[in-house]
């Protein structure tokens, strides 16, 4: 068996036995059923598609986070198992795959070797979904994944979650929480669904996404959370601005920024519009306590650049900082990176988002841009690069977003197509393609003018190209070279090794 193949089982393997360990039997045998749905699945492409719906499934069930991260490894080993089974090798060629290694690396020694001594325990669960995470994002770009698949499957699942939240009236605080999530995680995760169902309405102008937009936005506002609010708007503009001139895109960012400068009280009204009414009080309490953890970071970021110190030791940091002396994160995965695994890990992390959000991709790409953008606005206020209800979308749609335009010419499976295969290699040693047999499904063969003239029922093409009694002789011409291009194609994948390829 391939080194791969074994690396895969040994993966979800590895992952299994870590949620017995930490989960319990139950936990560790709802994560091998998963697997087993999964492998059930057609295709490595509807994979990581059927993970957005499993995961937030499994929370509102009740699975904690080391279940779920152990879901989402086994659904990244089976990927990559299945990629080497469908196309004979797993070779992942992504202009991003050096940024990738060196961020996963870079967490892993920075965790393992703190460059500080760490007080207290720190959580593995949060250690291992930014790995895990990463290395999801590659076997999906790998995989080939329909943008407009997963841009589907988030809005369904995240207004199902949304009308389920609201009709169980699950209240904290007069915020509306759920799937073991805080009012700004799940506020986040909403944000990201919405963003998604308004851009499927608004490009299929399809009414039934509009419906289903509603209740997420009615579910967001009850959250009261301000950054998800702010992640939503961002992710909502860039739905408006996509295609536009970058002079349309400049100037609508100028107007928003003028408005909330020069207009009186502006700012406190979104404030107060995007927190659902929260007391005034408490909102400017918990902007103070987040700018001075802010700076707190940056301090430790500028004090340790090269390596942090210790993924996951900023909390007891900050514990024992003179003049902070309180036990927190630092609401910026941002600055959670700079300060806790060195500022090499932020520009690697910073290589992969915005190569996903400056490149090109078909399909229902501008979609899952929008939603890429609103994750990375909401990564400003919380840390939910730990949290894998609300990472792993994030890490999906990445992976959509850095898939390859070319893979557009091979089958939903991630294998080449041998016909078009076969195309491409012909234009390359400058043969002429044969008509009818570029492995095209719709493509007719050429005719002449007297033969295009006779198949559209007659005309002045068919009177100059062709006489009345010859029409049966030509009919039968075309009707031959039809049949010569479909057996071509079905001898191309009957035996792909008899058709050249790459």
């Amino acid at each position: 068996m391939p080194g791969l193949a074994w690396a895969g089982v040994f993966a979800g393997a590895l992952m299994t036995a870590a949620v017995l360990r930490y989960a319990g039997a139950g936990a560790a045998g709802a994560v091998v059923a998963v697997g087993a749905v999964l492998l059930m699945v057609p295709g490595p492409g509807a994979v990581p598609v059927v993970l957005l719906v499993v995961v937030p499934v499994a929370a509102a069930a009740g699975a904690g986070g080391t279940v779920l991260l152990g879901m989402a490894g086994v659904a990244t080993a089976l990927t990559a198992w299945r990629l080497r089974a469908a196309s004979g090798a797993f070779r992942p060629v992504l202009a991003e795959l050096p940024a990738a290694g060196a961020l996963i690396v870079l967490v892993c020694v920075s965790f393992l070797l703190p460059q500080t001594p760490v007080r207290g325990d720190r959580s593995w669960t949060e250690f291992l979904a930014l790995p895990a995470g990463v290395l999801l994002a590659v076997v999906t770009a790998c995989a080939a994944v329909s943008p407009r698949a997963a841009a589907r499957a988030l809005a369904a699942t995240g207004t199902a979650v949304a009308v389920g939240l609201l009709l169980a009236g699950a209240y904290a605080s007069e915020r509306l929480t759920g799937l073991g999530l805080n009012p700004n995680y799940l506020g986040m995760y909403l944000a990201s669904a919405l963003v998604a169902a308004v851009g499927l309405a608004w490009q299929g102008r399809s009414p039934l996404w509009w419906a289903a937009a509603l209740p997420c936005g009615v579910a967001l506002s009850e959250t009261g959370s301000r950054g998800a609010g702010l992640a939503a708007l961002a992710g909502l503009v860039c739905l408006l601005l996509a295609g536009r001139p970058w002079r349309w895109q400049l100037g609508a960012v100028l107007a928003v920024g003028a408005a909330v400068l020069l207009v009186p009280d502006a700012w406190a009204w979104a404030q107060d519009l995007l927190s659902g009414g929260r007391d005034t009080r408490e909102l400017t309490a918990n902007t103070e306590v987040r700018g001075q953890v802010g700076a707190l970071a940056l301090q430790v970021a500028s004090d340790h650049p090269l390596r942090g110190i210790g993924y996951g030791a900023f909390r007891t940091y900050a514990e024992t900082a003179p003049g902070f002396w309180l036990r927190m994160n630092t609401h910026n995965d941002y600055l959670r990176l700079a300060a806790e695994a060195g500022a090499p890990a932020l520009l690697a992390f910073a290589a992969l988002l915005g190569r996903a959000l400056t490149g090109r991709r078909p399909g229902g790409a501008p979609v899952l841009r929008a939603v890429c953008v609103t994750s990375a606005v909401g990564l400003l206020f919380a840390n939910t690069l730990a949290s894998p209800v609300v990472s792993v979308p994030f890490w999906v749609v990445l992976g959509c977003l850095l898939a390859r335009p070319a893979r557009a010419a091979s089958s939903p499976g991630g294998v080449p197509d041998p016909a078009a295969q076969r195309s491409r290699e012909l234009g390359r040693s400058g043969q002429q393609v044969p008509p009818g047999r570029t492995g095209e499904p719709d493509e007719e063969p050429r005719l002449d003018q007297g033969e295009r003239g006779v198949r559209d029922g007659g005309g002045e093409g068919a009177a100059g190209g062709a006489e009345a009694g010859d029409e049966e002789q030509v009919e039968r011409r075309v009707e031959g070279q039809r049949a010569d291009g479909r057996a071509d194609r079905v001898a191309g994948a009957a035996h792909p090794h008899q058709v050249g390829g790459e």
